[in-house]
């Protein structure tokens, strides 16, 4: 029962659930195959978190700003600093993993295990430099708004429209003129009707005083 306690409190399984830092040390047949695993691990999560601070986090090297050729050329070589560190891991991995499954299995097998879980990290690597490089080349910058991509014009995005709120607007503003023409034709019959009416001027009656005798009177 003691050697049963004493020998689960030499394997912490909570913080080394594969073994790696309590069992890298033995000596058996595979063990460089076991190593290999726990380097796997280490590096693929180194790599993975820079190209998430490079891009994603940092913001200067996503595919956006690849598209539009859009970026800060101090910026990305400020997010490059570490590509020839992680870079060196990569390769270094390759090669320790060439090493370790050769002495297990063919080199079909030993390309194919390599192709699928290290050469992915290494294209990554390599399309993230030649992105910085292209980025860095450019000594001038397009301005915003940027056009928006024919892809998303499928969508209707990108394209413009007028708002609702401008409809709205527009409708409330015909039913306002038609209501202004309806009360000033209101208003014009009413002053119409209301209107003072002409002075009539009464003519000359020349049949009680002929022109010619009041021409004479006046002579």
């Amino acid at each position: 029962m003691a050697s049963s306690v004493q020998y689960e409190s030499f394997i912490d399984v909570q913080n080394d659930p594969y073994l790696w830092d309590k069992m890298s040390w033995c000596f058996f047949p595979g063990v460089q195959v076991f190593k290999l695993t726990h380097s796997l691990d280490n590096v693929q999560h180194q790599v993975r978190e820079y190209i998430k601070k490079v891009t994603l986090d940092q913001g200067w090297l996503t595919d956006f700003n690849q598209r539009h050729n859009f970026s800060s050329p101090f910026r990305v070589q400020e997010g490059m600093e570490e590509y020839a560190q992680h870079m060196y891991s990569v390769t270094s991995l390759m090669t320790q993993a060439k090493n370790a499954l050769s002495e297990v299995f063919d080199y079909y097998t030993v390309a194919e295990w390599i192709e699928q879980k290290i050469y992915p990290m290494y294209k990554e690597l390599s399309k993230l430099k030649n992105d910085s490089d292209e980025l860095k080349v450019r000594r001038s910058w397009p301005k915003r708004p940027f056009e928006p991509l024919e892809s998303l014009r499928e969508f209707g995005i990108g394209v413009n429209q007028p708002s609702s709120s401008k409809k709205t607007i527009s409708s409330q503003e015909q039913i306002r003129n038609r209501k202004l023409i309806i009360s000033n034709n209101a208003y014009s019959g009413i002053r119409l009707q209301t209107a003072r009416p002409k002075r009539l001027v009464q003519k000359p009656d020349y049949y009680r005083h002929p022109q010619s005798v009041v021409v004479n009177n006046v002579e």
